[in-house]
This record gives structure tokens, C-alpha cells and sequence, in this order.
């Protein structure tokens, strides 16, 4: 897990609201949720969408591969419940 603190370039000011707020510490958390709900994520955090954009940008690079694969594809509900990706 990376946090964002450890992220230089990520904003201070963003990086407080998202922690005190929403309890969201983390590039994972950050990048599932602007990925998976950018609209909600920018209406928090007051952002245009190209600002939201460049900082999803800034922490996909600390991520691998296949965690930003997975917060792009589609979850699915399997008949006995479980989810999973596709």
C-alpha cells in the first residue's frame, strides 16, 4: 500500500480533505474511487475534471498494473453472490 502522503506530488490541501473527511488515505483508495465514481469524488473535493484527471494520473504510477486494470473493469455478481472481476 502506498499512502498519499508519501506521494510529493500529490496536493497537500486535496490530500487533508481526503483523509479527514472521507477517510481515504491511500493511492488504492484514492484511484478506486476516481475510477469507479470520478463524478462523486469531484463534487467532494470541489475539482474540474481535468484536475481530478491529472491526479489520478500522478498516483496510477505508484500502482500496479493490474490493481488499475481491476478499478476499470466491471464487477459482476456470480449466481451464489461472490463478486468478481472481468
Amino acid at each position: 500500500m502506498k499512502l498519499l502522503e508519501e506521494i510529493t506530488a500529490f496536493p497537500n490541501d486535496v490530500r487533508h480533505t481526503l483523509e479527514s473527511e472521507y477517510g481515504i488515505e491511500t493511492a488504492e483508495a484514492f484511484y478506486a474511487h476516481a475510477a469507479q465514481n470520478p463524478s462523486g469524488l469531484r463534487s467532494a473535493l470541489h475539482l474540474e475534471q481535468t484536475e481530478l484527471d491529472r491526479l489520478a494520473d500522478i498516483v496510477e504510477g505508484f500502482l500496479p498494473l493490474d490493481y488499475v486494470e481491476r478499478c476499470h473493469g466491471n464487477v459482476s455478481k456470480h449466481p451464489r453472490g461472490a463478486l468478481f472481476h472481468r
